[in-house]
Order: structure tokens, then C-alpha cells, then sequence
């Protein structure tokens, strides 16, 4: 076959059409049940959309209030990053059938967050990540005895969102293999998320601290095309491939700071390791 250079490419066009346009709009559905508990499993399945609805990549979240109770300790607060350090297991499954579980998922993902940049942190109050303000946003949004209430922007923040909380559902399908289609799937996508202990969420002198999460509700953003929905029903039927990173907590091992070296010793049946 022949071939040419970019300018006599008979596919050729200096402009590229990126954009779809569509109707957008964001959806609350509330949870089923709407409270948990630490230790608690909650199951979160996603309801049927429209034919031509699909969601926007990284737009899932469960969102909820959170209260906070201690009969010692005016000053009890959270830990930052509540997002990752309140879910202890992540299992995703289709159709009841597991395709993806994470152990420790606070450890891990905690770990992981360390990597965002300024912008993002700054942007994810929302998530509990307060950056650079020594809890005092957190401790307004959770009505603690010490806080700073007229300091900006801590105090716009805490105005802003209040008590409610949101934990994005980062799973690869939802978040970087574009629009996710529910509808063009044969099995229902479901989240199954186990709470953490109060002692990994909350920062108190008081060892009875607990916290109350209410009004669960599941939030994302959906585009109407009837266009970019055919395309991924026809990609689904297709057997696309969705990749994914599996996460194995191999073992614990407790390691002395001080040591100059560290051996660790690994014997799994991977194909490849990062």
C-alpha cells in the first residue's frame, strides 16, 4: 500500500473536531441505604440512564454528611484527605461478579495522593483535602471549638460545602476510558465500599470519637448524544477491553528506619511489577 506524507494523506484536514455537543446535566440519586456505620459494607449500584445518556469521566462521586460526636473533646477533628482514609476495602463488581478488590485502600491511596499536584489539592475540598491551613477548614466545616472562623479562604470553603463530604469512584471505566455507557452493558456495575474504623478517620483526645455519615447519595454528570451514545454501544458490542491496575497487598513488614538497606523478599506470579 502507498503511502504519503502528511499534506497528500487523502485523510488529511488541518482541523480536528474534538468537541460533542449535548445536553449536560448532574444527577443526585439518593442511596439505598442512605446512612453506614464504621465497619459496615455499602453497596452502591448504578440506576438506569436514558438510551442516549453517558457519563462524563471522572464526574462519579459519593457524596454524604458527616457529623462528628465526642463527649470530651470540643477540639475533635478529621484527618486530611477524608476521601481515601475513610473507605478501609474497594470492591467493584459486574453483575455480582468481583472484577477488582483493594485491600487497605486507605494505606494505599492515601500513599498515592501524595503525587497531586497544587491545583488539584486546591481543588478538592470537597474530597476533605484542605491544603496548607493546619485543619482550620475542617474544623469549621465540622463545627470544633478552636477554629479560626474569620479566616480566608477557610471560612468560603467551609460555607461552600458544610458537613457534606463526597469519595470519588476512580474506577478505570468511570475515569480514562472515556464516557462510560450503562446502558450498552449487559451486567450492572455496583461498588461495594467498607467504612473505617473511627480511630483511622477521626483526630481526638477522646477514644470514644465517632462519626455519622447520612444522606448517601450517588452524584455524576451525564451528556445526551444520541451520536456518541451509539458509538459506545457499538464499542461495547465490540468486547472492548477496559485495563485496569491490580493492587495485591502482598504481605506486612515491619521495617526499622534507621537501617541503611532494606531486603525485601518477592515471590508472586505477576507478569509484570511497578
Amino acid at each position: 500500500m502507498a503511502t504519503f506524507r502528511k499534506k497528500l494523506n487523502p485523510f488529511y484536514s488541518e482541523r480536528t473536531a474534538y468537541g460533542v455537543k449535548g445536553n449536560r446535566q448532574s444527577i443526585v440519586v439518593t442511596n439505598k441505604p442512605s446512612e453506614i456505620d464504621e465497619k459496615q459494607v455499602l453497596t452502591v449500584s448504578f440506576p438506569s440512564l436514558r438510551a442516549d445518556d453517558v457519563i462524563i469521566p471522572g464526574t462519579v462521586r459519593l457524596a454524604f454528611n458527616l457529623a462528628l460526636n465526642s463527649g470530651s473533646d470540643a477540639k475533635r477533628t478529621l484527618v486530611n484527605n477524608l476521601e481515601r482514609a475513610i473507605v478501609k476495602k474497594i470492591s467493584v463488581k459486574l453483575e455480582g461478579q468481583e472484577v477488582m478488590s483493594l485491600e487497605d485502600a486507605d494505606v494505599y491511596l492515601c500513599y498515592r495522593d501524595l503525587c497531586m499536584i497544587d491545583k488539584e489539592r486546591l481543588n478538592a475540598a470537597y474530597y476533605g483535602i484542605h491544603n496548607d491551613d493546619g485543619g482550620n477548614t475542617a474544623e469549621i466545616r465540622l463545627g470544633a471549638g478552636d477554629t479560626v472562623t474569620a479566616a480566608q479562604p477557610d471560612a468560603s470553603i467551609a460555607a461552600a460545602f458544610g458537613s457534606r463530604f463526597a469519595i470519588p469512584l476512580d474506577f478505570q471505566i468511570l475515569t480514562d476510558h472515556g464516557p462510560f455507557y450503562p446502558a450498552g452493558l449487559l451486567d450492572n456495575l455496583s461498588f461495594e465500599l467498607t467504612f473505617n474504623d473511627y480511630s483511622r478517620v477521626i483526630t481526638s483526645t477522646d477514644t470514644t470519637a465517632s462519626y455519622k455519615i447520612s444522606a448517601i447519595s450517588l452524584e455524576y454528570d451525564v451528556v445526551t448524544n444520541p451520536d456518541l451514545a451509539q458509538q459506545k454501544r457499538q464499542q461495547y458490542m465490540n468486547q472492548t477491553v477496559v485495563l485496569l491496575t491490580r493492587v495485591l497487598c502482598h504481605r506486612k513488614i515491619r521495617l526499622n528506619k534507621s537501617a541503611v538497606t532494606w531486603n525485601i523478599d518477592l515471590n508472586i506470579t505477576a507478569r509484570s511489577l511497578k
